[in-house]
């Protein structure tokens, strides 16, 4: 199954390059997923450009690619007859795979090393003892009727990763910390009965049942995510850090304590249920984004509050996307409850042997996105150190964008290290001509940018005509401007995309005020 959907995205990734062989652009990768690297300097995220193969240098906030299938996948038995049989007392080799397929007691501190993997076969129980310690900077797979039990301490570390297809349980003694992806798949399911810590750079993605126990303290700094067809039955205490994010598209009973200083999000598709003793605290700057209330049919601003307290953002679910996320089912994306997408259709002269050039799945993206009842926006990076050059540039966008039906806004994507190192009175001069150009010929112009450039780098009074895309990840908002849209994620898990994706929320109705607008030639 797993193998048949890649060779899926493949031949429409390929299909998709092939049509777009007039273009200008060789991109360095179609087909690899992941997200486009950005230039970071406050936590917040951006669209980005990647396509020049390390034109940004300095950037350091990108998000390396997951060693793990992220898709829900059915499990695929793997080939072990090459793989080294581990018996819970050898030490494990770099460069080894191996395979345990009995009952594997483990009393002393091991590490799983990078590249190498570990399958608990169907059938097979691995046990970590309380004063034991499995680091795993590899891959480890629980196959179907497989068990992994933990009363002391597993590290799952940036390089490793951990799909469970069995079963996972955790004692009261156990502490569980999670630096990259944890899988519990659909036919899984998970048990946390001691601590867990979710650090900034971890990502737990439920797709089967995972239950906290009553004697449970789970801590949320990166990323927890429940998939529609996911269940979690929260039983203790689930606290998310004003970094932390969790996002709850299945069944959710809540019967313990959740505090939430960070981001919580309620997709359309939640079961929510709250038993009488149980407690959901926010603190004063926490985001509640409820996706139930928020829809795109109303006459400008959208708003609300919720009965959980906090800020409440209710408005429209949006991603934005651009070839780093290969072939997209776009239909898979629409059931999956996005309503707005934000395509990425050229970018500026990177460099003299790289012109301006039109994003190879644009013409793609926007068609089929279109198709298939999604709002569709674009967006332009810039590359542009000169005020002609940004007219240019904003000129060669709107030949672009030209053929299309546009109901979200048009806008301009600018961080670049060495723009901003230009000095704001020549920056601003730069955007602004940019966005003048793109107004003059009557789209919703609008720029997108993080915290620190709005903040440190861009004279915003100058630029008071435009609405404003903030990208700020990891974090509740803390730019004091005003925004139309943020973008809150850059580790979304959209059905119909193999890997990561940016989500953002939209607070207005930007088709009713475009269209009433007489803007986007609508």
């Amino acid at each position: 199954m797993k193998i048949f959907k890649k060779a899926v995205s493949f031949l429409l990734a390929v299909t998709v390059a092939m049509c777009s062989a007039a273009s200008s652009f060789a991109e360095a990768s179609l087909i690899g997923g992941g997200i486009e690297t950005p230039i970071i300097a406050d936590g917040g995220g951006s669209t980005g450009d990647n396509s020049d193969n390390g034109d940004n240098s300095e950037s350091s906030g990108s998000i390396p690619e997951s060693g793990v299938d992220l898709s829900d996948t059915t499990y695929t038995p793997e080939d072990i007859s090459t793989y080294t049989k581990w018996d819970g007392k050898t030490k494990l080799a770099a460069g080894t795979n191996y395979y345990i397929d009995s009952k594997v007691k483990v009393k002393k501190s091991f590490t799983l090393p990078e590249a190498s993997r570990l399958i608990v076969c169907g059938g097979a129980q691995l046990l970590v003892y309380g004063a034991s310690k499995l680091n795993i900077r590899g891959n480890m797979v629980i196959e179907p009727k497989g068990s992994l039990t933990v009363s002391g301490k597993i590290n799952l570390l940036q390089s490793g990763g951990i799909e469970c297809y069995g079963t996972f349980s955790a004692t009261k003694s156990s502490v569980i910390n999670i630096s990259s992806e944890f899988v519990i798949r659909h036919s899984a399911k998970a048990v946390f009965s001691g601590g867990v810590n979710i650090y900034k750079t971890g990502m737990f993605l439920n797709y089967g049942q995972t239950t906290l126990t009553a004697h449970s303290v789970t801590k949320v700094t990166g990323e927890w995510q429940t998939a529609s067809d996911g269940r979690l039955y929260c039983r203790g205490y689930l606290g998310i850090t004003i970094n932390g994010r969790v996002t709850q598209a299945g069944y959710f009973s809540l019967s313990g304590e959740l505090v939430n200083s960070g981001v919580f999000i309620f997709e359309t598709t939640v079961k929510y249920l709250k038993s009488k003793s149980a407690r959901f605290a926010v603190s004063k700057s926490s985001r509640l984004i409820d996706y139930r209330r928020g829809t795109d049919t109303t006459t400008g601003d959208i708003g609300g509050d919720d009965d959980i307290g906090g800020n409440t953002d209710v408005g429209a679910k949006g991603i934005d996307v651009s070839y780093a996320q290969g072939a997209i089912d776009w239909a898979e994306v629409k059931k999956a409850g996005v309503q707005f997408a934000m395509i990425r259709a050229s970018r500026g002269r990177a460099n003299s042997k790289k012109p301006m050039a039109k994003d190879i799945t644009f013409d793609y993206n926007i068609t089929e996105a279109s198709k298939n009842g999604i709002k569709v926006g674009v967006y332009h990076y810039l590359y542009a150190d000169t005020v002609e050059e940004a007219k240019k540039e904003a000129r060669f966008f709107l030949e672009t964008i030209a053929p299309y039906k546009i109901t979200y806004p048009v806008v301009l994507d600018v961080e670049e290290q060495y723009q901003a190192e230009l000095g704001k009175t020549k920056i601003t001069n730069i955007v602004k001509a940019f966005l003048d150009e793109v107004s003059a010929a009557g789209y919703y112009a609008m720029l997108y940018s993080n915290k620190s450039w709005l903040t440190n780098y861009l004279d915003m009074s100058k630029l008071s005509d435009y609405d404003v895309w903030l990208a700020q990840w990891n974090e509740v908002p803390t730019y004091k401007g005003e925004f139309g849209m943020w973008q809150y994620s850059c580790k979304g898990i959209v059905s119909g995309i193999n890997g990561y994706v940016d989500l953002n929320i939209s607070y207005k109705n930007y088709t009713t005020i475009i269209k009433e607008g007489g803007y986007n030639k609508l």
